[in-house]
């Protein structure tokens, strides 16, 4: 009978274990955003404006209008100095945002070439980056339109 229960208690201990790392496996390995991400959003129309502003600096304004009313705006900066472009996304990100995500960038030979910020509200979602001294600001109402946008468009033709 002592052997019998031995096995029985073995057995149920065993299954507990597996049982746990189970569901750490899971909490893990699930992606935590994954309900704010869109499946498929149609191709956005495109509206570009540049703009010349003080300091010598240059800036580009894009406006993306998606068919499910959503709007993407993407603002970039030329600054003199890699320096003041990072220190304008350092200012930018201090405000009532959460941050979900913060990254270097990294070339080809290794060498940091800039940031990546991704910041959330209820209102906002906000991705930040540097490149060299550029300083560049995606804004959209929702994390789902903001990962559309780096998968579809960012990706391709901004970095």
């Amino acid at each position: 009978m002592k052997r019998i229960l031995l096995h029985l208690a073995i057995s149920v201990l065993a299954f507990g274990l597996g049982l746990t790392a189970s569901a750490f496996w899971r909490f893990y390995t699930v992606n935590r955003f994954e309900s704010y991400i869109v499946d498929e959003v149609p191709s956005p129309m495109l509206s570009s404006l540049g703009t010349e502003l003080g300091c010598r600096s240059y800036a580009t304004v894009y406006s993306y209008y998606l068919p499910n009313g959503a709007e993407i705006s993407r603002t970039c900066q030329q600054f003199s100095t890699a320096e003041q472009a990072n220190s304008a996304l350092q200012a930018r990100r201090r405000g009532n945002y959460d941050i979900l995500e913060w990254s270097a960038t990294f070339d080809s030979s290794g060498r940091r070439t800039g940031e990546t910020v991704l910041l959330y509200s209820s209102e906002t979602s906000l991705r930040l980056n540097t490149y060299g001294n550029t300083f560049c600001e995606t804004r959209s109402s929702s994390l789902g339109n903001l990962h559309w946008f780096k998968e579809n468009v960012e990706d391709r033709f901004y970095e």
